[in-house]
């Protein structure tokens, strides 16, 4: 006769290990715009897609003039910590926390951005193939503008 305890406490542990580790190392991918806007009239670089230059001008119609300063890709896991280099000499972190259950039609992933030296420190939720924007750090007589785009 068997223990029923046992057999429980095996089922709990083989779905922990086999259930489930394929979510909790899930990767994405991220990639990070750093762009510098000012009130300066001129084109948009020319380095800046057509979707991502219509979408600046959109959230940031006050601004005449976009431009990229840098773009990088990096491979995320949960916990896992990306420095994006800014032209402040300081640097941003962006931590992969994870991802929410589906709701809806979405996934939502969870990462957080920290910029020690400017104070800055936000919980950020993302929607995967969708620009999004933290900007408001002045430099050069503009702002700089951190453009996200995260896939699964």
């Amino acid at each position: 006769m068997c223990k029923p305890i046992p057999k429980l406490f095996n089922l709990l542990v083989f779905l922990g290990l086999f259930g489930f580790a394929s979510q909790a190392y899930a990767a994405v991918e991220l990639k990070v715009a750093v762009v510098h806007a000012t009130k300066a009239k001129s084109p948009t670089d020319s380095k800046i897609s057509k979707v991502m230059a219509k979408s600046l001008t959109t959230v940031f119609g006050q601004y005449g003039s976009f431009k990229l300063l840098s773009k990088t890709a990096y491979q995320l896991v949960p916990k896992k910590t990306a420095e994006i280099d800014l032209p402040t000499g300081y640097k941003a972190l962006v931590k992969y926390v994870g991802s929410l259950p589906k709701a809806g039609k979405n996934k939502v992933h969870k990462l957080s951005l920290e910029i020690p030296k400017h104070k800055v420190k936000v919980k950020l939720r993302a929607i995967p193939k969708k620009l999004f924007y933290q900007a408001g750090i002045k430099h050069n007589n503009g702002i700089l503008i951190l453009a996200f785009y995260l896939k699964e």
